[in-house]
């Protein structure tokens, strides 16, 4: 089983809730929100990808052996 950390799962919800936002932002023309939305999006992938990396680095150090006992 694979649990993802509620960091990675909160960060992929803002990024989908900003994205919404920055298309609501430029159908109404609002055009300077929808630029600060957009940077605000590219920070939080970044920090998405950082988490990811962060997640799968401590995965790889957390791998146990399945040996006899354990079936």
């Amino acid at each position: 089983n694979i649990h993802v950390p509620k960091e990675i799962e909160d960060l992929e919800k803002e990024i989908e809730q900003t994205t919404k936002d920055k298309t609501i932002a430029v159908k109404s023309q609002q055009y300077e929100l929808a630029a600060k939305l957009r940077d605000q999006e590219s920070r939080l992938i970044l920090q998405l990808e950082q988490a990811k990396m962060n997640w799968e680095e401590a995965s790889k150090n957390e791998r146990h052996l399945v040996d006899e006992d354990n079936i």
